[in-house]
């Protein structure tokens, strides 16, 4: 048996903040899935959601604001706003070794906030990195009581279906990996990191 080791960094990216996670995904094979498109089609062909989380290390995650909370956009803030995104890839760049990187896509009319999806493939435009579509974090499920159809019936809206369903999936997976990443991000942002850590499973899974 090999062991293998894959780096996953997810962004999800709003309009003051930016939730990122970094998690390691470690697997043994008799195969050679050292390539990151082998590896991760061993681990759709091998596993399921729930099942892969025995393999899953989180590295680091955070909300981080990119702006003030009281500020308003502005051409003197969305400097800044580069600056402190700046400071948060180089930082990552500086101390770990990537090996794929996403990056939720947003829609046209958030300006501000494509100007960060942009920022952010600038800094990765020399890794692994692929823009993802926001629907695939959608289908995660960790147990029957997580999917998605449970919140779509239980809530009026998608957007609030969406959000509770990927926190309590992320929920999940913290008290799974005795991990406390939580207790250190403001409860409203929750689902930011919760869904920049459900985007990388939903992708390998669905993509």
């Amino acid at each position: 048996m090999n062991l293998y080791k894959q780096t996953f960094l997810s962004f999800d990216v709003a309009t003051k903040s930016l939730a990122y996670i970094l998690i390691n995904i470690e697997i043994e094979s008799d195969s050679d899935i050292s390539n990151i498109n082998n590896f991760i089609n061993y681990i759709k062909n091998n596993y399921d959601y729930s099942e892969i989380l025995n393999y899953v290390e989180i590295l680091e995650g955070d909300v981080v604001n990119l702006m003030d909370e009281n500020d308003k956009l502005s051409n003197s803030k969305s400097v800044e706003k580069a600056r402190r995104l700046k400071n948060i890839t180089q930082r990552l760049l500086r101390n770990y070794e990537i090996d794929k990187v996403y990056i939720e896509d947003q829609m046209a009319m958030k300006i501000s906030n494509v100007r960060i999806l942009e920022n952010l493939k600038m800094e990765f435009a020399l890794e692994d990195v692929e823009v993802i579509g926001a629907s695939l974090k959608n289908l995660v499920y960790y147990s029957d009581e997580l999917r998605i159809q449970n919140y779509y019936e239980k809530y009026k809206t998608k957007y609030t279906a969406n959000k509770n369903h990927s926190k309590n999936n992320f929920k999940y997976v913290c008290e799974k990996l005795n991990c406390n990443i939580l207790q250190n991000i403001k409860k409203k942002n929750h689902d930011d990191i919760s869904d920049a850590f459900n985007q990388i499973i939903g992708v390998i899974f669905n993509k």
